[in-house]
């Protein structure tokens, strides 16, 4: 999350939004948060500050109507900083150290690790989607995969996400109903390609779906979706050791996005894999996908369905996946 640093902020008091008996002083900064304590308790807390913080309703709603998962850091509290010119809106969350986690870039940049009938690849899915499922029943949708910000354990599996100001109140009766977002904050890899074509700042839980999607071929697999051909020659796509400049990898995802071709897509061969030595495993393990899997990928990453009309675009919820790939056995059991 894109975090606003404010001076002179330690030793300063600052009184909640939400209810007049709670406040906080801020003792300082760390990691981009402030290092806090909620007087009455004394209970540390982290006190984050950002430009996108800026709709007061929209974040009481988040506070006051918690998302029902453990696995995701959400906000406490509301407070407001006046600096003398400017009032600035920060979200309070309870303090938490995480040392045996790291982000999900790790785990996603490994080339031959990530094959669907690995155990740790299972865990991580089956983690993921019912984190997803939880989170959509709750009445939230996360929209912002970025690897920085969602943490795994590397031993258990276990997913922690970070809260970012992309998470937006939905209905699931109503996954078309869309909401500005702020898209300039958003991590490209498993974003829509449509959004850089069409109303780049109105996003929806079709949106979500297709993101959840995408982000599950590149684990299943070990490559993202359109990287084909047509990206040969744009640079080495979520490699450890060459994609380590920040603005680099946004532009390559960037043109990535202009090209949304399957590279398993069945009728546009454009830009497929496999006349390479080193592409073969990634045949090889989509060949071996169940082939109602195989279909679901096909059917949400084509580029004939990321072209067509919003209201045309087939998708599969986080349960539609839950439900198939646990049928299908491409997920490892709940340990315990």
């Amino acid at each position: 999350m894109n975090q606003t640093v404010i001076s002179n902020m330690e030793n300063t008091i600052l009184f909640s939004g939400l209810s007049g008996c709670n406040y906080y002083t801020v003792d300082f900064l760390k990691d981009g948060a402030y290092l806090g304590k909620h007087c009455p308790s004394g209970e540390r807390v982290d006190i984050r500050f950002s430009d996108s913080f800026q709709n007061t309703e929209q974040w009481r709603h988040v506070v006051e109507y918690p998302a029902d998962i453990t696995s995701f850091l959400w906000p406490l509290d509301i407070v407001r900083y006046y600096d003398g010119k400017d009032q600035r809106l920060g979200m309070v969350f309870r303090h938490r150290n995480f040392p045996k986690m790291l982000p999900i870039r790790y785990f996603l940049y490994q080339d031959d690790g990530l094959d669907w009938r690995r155990e740790p690849v299972q865990k991580f899915v089956r983690n993921f989607m019912q984190a997803m499922v939880r989170l959509h029943k709750s009445g939230y949708a996360y929209l912002n995969f970025n690897m920085e910000h969602i943490l795994y354990d590397p031993k258990t599996m276990d997913l922690l996400f970070d809260f970012t100001p992309s998470v937006m109140p939905v209905d699931l009766r109503h996954v078309r109903r869309s909401r500005e977002v702020p898209f300039t904050e958003m991590a490209l890899e498993f974003l829509p390609p449509w959004l850089t074509l069409d109303q780049p700042n109105q996003m929806d839980l079709v949106c979500e779906y297709y993101s959840i999607a995408a982000l599950l071929f590149r684990v299943m697999v070990g490559r993202m979706p359109y990287q084909g051909r047509l990206m040969d020659g744009h640079g080495n796509m979520m490699n450890l050791q060459m994609d380590t400049d920040a603005v680099v990898h946004r532009r390559m995802f960037e043109v990535y996005l202009q090209h949304p071709r399957f590279i398993f897509d069945p009728e546009e061969k454009e830009n497929t894999i496999g006349l390479f030595e080193n592409e073969k495993k990634y045949k090889e393990r989509w060949r071996a996908l169940p082939e109602a899997v195989q279909a679901m990928f096909q059917n949400v990453l084509s580029q004939k369905n990321v072209q067509v009309p919003n209201g045309e675009r087939k998708y599969y919820s986080a349960q539609k996946w839950l439900e198939v790939l646990t049928a299908q056995q491409c997920l490892a059991e709940k340990e315990g």
